[in-house]
């Protein structure tokens, strides 16, 4: 070996060898300098492709300047042989264009098989089989999604190429496996299959889109009649009735909640589809009123249902457990009294609010009673 990590052995050779002794300040960083803290070095900049490349020239030429390295090298009487030196400065010039050229590979790899991932995803999507108007408004967002692609897949593929050609130039055969080209060579190609699989999806959704539609404008009159239906109900029945008992008005509304969130699913669908075919909107009003009203009166009867779990579980308590339990009683029942004076005056009148602002005093006098 021409250099030893051993300070004293290393020296103790270039000494002794004088074609090391004249070649030593010119490339001894080859075996001096620490790889792995100079590449980490240069990673900490966020390099681009262009920094790599500038690397991979620099050491390229470094090669070749070893390479014309004369194979005798004379001093005075002297006559070296040059062979061994540059040889094994060339080993240690491709030990660093390796590392540095390994990021650009693994770099290169990575995206193409991430885009490659995303034909087939896209494929997979193209494939679903239209068979409602919900599956219909899937396909056609993801011809749209193949559409928008296609106007910068080029700045996807481009920037592949580049590294791949990057390294087949700066490093020997054999370095990128037959698989792995074959790939890079393919991009494109898979690209106008997924586009031409496209184009044939778009011209049967052609032919259904006319069923489609007259479905859905049916649906739509049989949906506004269903949600007025619903509405009356909500009015003569729901938890706005009039002078209803709160225990009563917590399972109506529960009831219609769960009756409201089934439709506000359908809305949202129907909606769509009129977006889809360009229709005008329709005004789903009684859906949109039945959820404010919901809304307001779920503020009393959230509370209600709060306090009477409270009252509940504080009941069952042994007196001994009570004064461990105070504080917490009292910082939740401060907390009701908080919601309860932030309600909307138009709940005000309703008798669940008077119900539950006396349960909630009741409960704050007996926890200062405890604390005397």
């Amino acid at each position: 070996m021409f250099y030893n990590n051993n300070a004293t052995a290393h020296n103790h050779h270039t000494n002794n060898n004088p074609c090391i002794f004249i070649f030593r300040h010119r490339y001894d960083w080859l075996w001096k300098d620490d790889k792995e803290s100079s590449y980490r070095k240069f990673i900490s900049n966020n390099p681009q492709i262009s920094d790599f490349e500038e690397q991979m020239k620099r050491f390229n030429n470094l090669e070749q300047e070893i390479d014309a390295i004369v194979p005798t090298y004379c001093i005075g009487a002297l006559k070296l042989n040059t062979i061994n030196l540059k040889l094994q400065l060339s080993t240690e010039t491709r030990q660093w264009k390796v590392l540095y050229s390994n990021k650009v590979h693994q770099l290169a790899k990575e995206q193409m098989a991430n885009l490659y991932e995303y034909m087939r995803g896209i494929t997979i999507k193209l494939n679903v089989e239209v068979q409602s108007l919900d599956t219909l408004r899937y396909v056609v967002n993801v011809l749209k999604e193949v559409r928008e692609k296609e106007s910068s897949i080029e700045m996807d593929i481009s920037p592949i190429l580049d590294m791949y050609n990057m390294l087949e130039y700066y490093l020997p055969d054999g370095v990128i496996d037959k698989d792995e080209m074959e790939q890079r060579q393919g991009m494109a190609i898979f690209w106008r299959k997924v586009i031409e699989h496209a184009d044939g999806v778009s011209d049967a959704l052609i032919a259904v889109q006319g069923t489609y539609k007259k479905q859905l404008v049916w649906d739509i009159r049989e949906f506004s009649l269903d949600i007025r239906s619903m509405r009356k109900d909500f009015e003569e029945n729901g938890p706005l009735k009039p002078g209803i008992e709160p225990e009563i008005a917590v399972e109506k509304l529960k009831k219609f909640k769960v009756e409201l969130d089934t439709r506000e699913r359908k809305m949202e669908i129907y909606r769509a589809g009129e977006e889809l075919f360009a229709l005008r909107p329709t005004r789903f009003n009684e859906v949109i009123k039945t959820r404010k009203d919901i809304t307001l009166v779920d503020q009393l009867y959230g509370l209600y249902v709060d306090v009477q779990a409270s009252i509940k579980g504080w009941s069952v308590l042994m007196w001994s457990e009570v004064a461990d339990q105070v504080a917490a009683m009292t910082e939740l029942a401060n907390s009701y009294e908080a919601r309860v004076k932030k309600l909307p005056k138009k709940l005000r009148d309703w008798p669940a609010y008077a119900e539950v602002s006396g349960k909630i005093t009741d409960l704050q006098v007996s926890q200062r009673k405890v604390e005397l």
